[in-house]
């Protein structure tokens, strides 16, 4: 082999070297540049259902607080009744758009349960209510307090954050 032989192949395997090189480096790379959009966008499903949880809760307060003044007054003020009924179908798109999320988690489909069971349980109890059938709406709210507003939000207080399917 002659010397002009041996720079040449010399120069074919450095040629090769610095190739893979490069290419190793551009799979690192677009390998973390993927995993840091997948994480971000993770990210961004946990904070919206956490801001969802936040907006449903107040929403719920406000319902509670309007149903036991009804009971302790024994009547159901128009006004009143308009704000529960706005309350109620903000709770309801609130919920809808949870479910919507395109990677939501287990634990946002058991507060959508939870908290759909939560609106029906304010239905039933509100009817009861222009009903003047006090004694039944206070056996509801009792019944409702005790099966879904204590828990609703536990499995996503307990996580920080949805878990994927």
């Amino acid at each position: 082999m002659t010397p002009q032989d041996q720079t040449a192949g010399h120069r074919a395997t450095d040629l090769a070297g610095r190739l893979a090189m490069i290419l190793g480096t551009a799979i690192i790379g677009l390998s973390t540049i993927f995993w840091i959009l997948f994480l971000g966008e993770q990210a961004e499903v946990a904070w919206q259902a956490q801001v969802d949880l936040v907006r449903f809760e107040q929403r719920a307060a406000r319902v509670n607080g309007d149903e036991w003044r009804a009971m302790a007054q024994r009547e159901v003020d128009p006004a009143e009744a308009a704000e529960l009924a706005q309350d109620k179908k903000e709770m309801l798109q609130i919920v809808a758009a949870m479910e919507s999320e395109p990677h939501h988690g287990q634990d946002i489909d058991e507060f959508v349960t939870r908290a759909t069971e939560y609106v029906q349980a304010v239905d039933r109890e509100l009817n009861l209510l222009e009903y003047d059938r006090y004694p039944e709406a206070q056996r509801e709210e009792a019944g409702k307090s005790s099966r879904t507003l204590k828990s609703w939000n536990r499995p996503l207080r307990r996580s920080g954050q949805p878990t994927a399917n």
